[in-house]
């Protein structure tokens, strides 16, 4: 069941905090967090992209109003900014209370070209990741990779993907917690994904938040 959009009520925001709890069971490396963006959310992001050609804006400190302040004031059209400002502000207060993390680094990218093609794993602890507009990030289950092949693409390593088949991919909306190389924890090593394929003229307006 898809969950609305962000935190629009107490029980929206708990039910999105059990869904991507799951991220601290040692046989995960993702969770996910299935949600349907609102008509206002939606519209908001479409201001944001619409005239606009490909942009990215950086932040970092605690999820407080001076961040937020900033946020609106720096995208495209902060007029038409309140209602994807309220969810990424919900999204990294959510997870800096999850993570018990004093600041975040948060990124938002309007993409027009594929940024990381290659299916790789995030030098992070863990990514919050979420795409408002055009498709999510692909991740392949253990099974269907071979690890020995991941980092710079060279002759003598084999494939990363095993199985074509097993790809996975988050929905447009979709908010997700991804484990990176970073996590310290006996055996883990980390999600390996990549972002989507874009067809000619298509869009996406994706975030990504790390704890620091």
């Amino acid at each position: 069941m898809s969950l609305p959009t962000a935190m629009e009520t107490p029980a929206a925001a708990l039910s999105m905090a059990r869904a991507l709890d799951g991220i601290f069971d040692a046989t995960r490396d993702i969770t996910i967090a299935p949600r349907m963006l609102s008509a206002d959310l939606e519209a908001s992001v479409l201001a944001q992209c619409q005239g606009a050609r490909g942009w990215s804006l950086s932040l970092e400190g605690p999820p407080d109003k001076a961040l937020e302040h900033e946020l609106r004031t720096r995208l495209p059209v902060p007029a038409a900014a309140g209602a994807l400002v309220d969810d990424v502000m919900a999204l990294a207060r959510l997870m800096a209370s999850m993570l018990e993390a004093a600041s975040l680094r948060i990124r938002i990218r309007l993409l027009e070209d594929t940024m990381c093609p290659r299916f790789h794993c995030d030098n992070v602890t863990v990514r919050l990741v979420t795409s408002w507009l055009g498709p999510g990030s692909e991740w392949l289950p253990e099974h269907a990779l071979d690890r020995r092949g991941l980092g710079a693409a060279s002759p003598d390593k084999p494939e990363i993907v095993v199985d074509a088949t097993a790809i996975e991919r988050l929905d447009t909306g979709d908010v997700a917690l991804i484990k990176g190389s970073g996590w310290r924890e006996e055996g883990h090593r980390g999600l390996v994904h990549r972002s989507p394929a874009l067809e000619p003229g298509q869009r996406r307006l994706m975030m990504s938040i790390d704890p620091l």
